[in-house]
């Protein structure tokens, strides 16, 4: 059952989820029994928000309970082995971020190919940047690349963001080392107290009120042309960075059980598409850094499987460095 958690703290207006809502024709599938949205990430985060508006809109196209539930652990991958686990009949479903369907690389006891997880649909976020603190001595990434002193490297549980700096600061000899939190609280404090120099994140609203607040700035961000917003900031293009890392980009791939009939995968996408689009959620989620775009679900998985290719190749020298 819905149950609104967390959607005040983002501003989202509980009254815009109860809309009466249409089924469409066009999709023939209909849940057998209560479903299970299960999400790879702690409750009250953004993931958490979409996938309780989903189960929301959900209720009202087949009638039936949707339950959200939240598996963070081992970076995500406990949540998608409990979907892939399931029947495949289209009544349990997952969302986790894409950076999920690299961490089988770190996690070489995970009993499923990530490569073979049915994914219905994708989302991109906005732009990944890597930030500092304002009062770290780093205004670019060539002070970062020229520091001789230790930097490191902050990121949310196990994903693989941080990987492409991780390569890149190895490349030019610096002293470096990762760290994982559960939260972005601790994060931020870990950037803001200099124990930590360096943070690969999504630029959302979370991370960007730092950077409008003068406590961070963006180094450099991993998109081909320079943000609208950040007209100062070089892309990773300009820092000589292989062209490959530009496809570290974070979506929230919606997914299903190993062997789910495609006919069920396309009645989900269909209604999944619709929330997405609605004219109250779609801007609001946008608004928020939720979603930038709406992706087909083969394309998300071609993307990722060839980051994947990318990151297995420099996966031992991540390990070197504690990832």
């Amino acid at each position: 059952m819905f149950r609104g958690r967390g959607l005040i703290g983002l501003g989202f207006s509980i009254a815009m989820l109860t809309a009466p809502v249409q089924a469409q024709d066009a999709c023939e599938w209909q849940p057998s029994r209560d479903m299970r949205l299960i999400v790879t990430t702690g409750a009250g985060s953004a993931f958490d928000v979409l996938a309780r508006a989903a189960a929301n809109q959900w209720e009202k196209y087949f009638g039936v309970d949707v339950v959200v539930q939240n598996l963070p652990g081992a970076g995500g991958l406990l949540g998608v082995d409990e979907v892939l686990s399931s029947r495949p009949d289209g009544n349990v479903i997952g969302l986790m971020p894409s950076t999920g369907y690299l961490d089988q690389l770190i996690e070489p006891s995970f009993p499923w190919d990530v490569r073979d997880i049915p994914v219905f649909l994708g989302i991109s976020t906005p732009s990944i940047g890597v930030l500092t603190s304002v009062d770290s001595g780093y205004e670019t990434w060539e002070d970062v690349r020229n520091s001789d002193d230790r930097l490191v490297i902050v990121r949310w549980d196990k994903l693989t963001m941080d990987m492409p700096i991780v390569v890149d600061l190895s490349e030019h000899d610096a002293d470096i080392a990762t760290a994982a939190f559960d939260s972005f609280a601790p994060i931020i404090a870990s950037i803001q107290s200099g124990d930590a120099q360096l943070w690969s994140s999504v630029l959302s609203v979370t991370a960007m009120e730092h950077v409008e607040e003068g406590t961070m700035r963006v180094l450099f961000v991993y998109s081909d042309e320079r943000l609208p917003n950040l007209p100062d900031v070089p892309t990773y293009r300009e820092l000589g960075m292989p062209e490959e890392w530009g496809t570290n980009s974070v979506s929230r791939m919606w997914f299903a059980p190993v062997d789910t009939p495609q006919e069920t995968l396309d009645c989900l996408n269909e209604r999944l598409g619709q929330l997405l689009e609605d004219p109250e959620i779609g801007p609001w989620a946008r608004e928020n850094g939720i979603i930038e775009e709406i992706v087909p679900g083969e394309q998300t998985k071609t993307q990722q499987e060839g980051l994947y290719e990318i990151i297995s190749e420099h996966n031992d020298l991540y390990m070197e460095h504690g990832g």
